[in-house]
């Protein structure tokens, strides 16, 4: 899952972008 961009609103993104 590409969340890097969601990554800058949502702090815990970062989690997922890891899934």
């Amino acid at each position: 899952m590409k969340i890097t961009k969601v990554n800058n609103s949502f702090p815990f993104a970062s989690l997922q972008n890891t899934s």
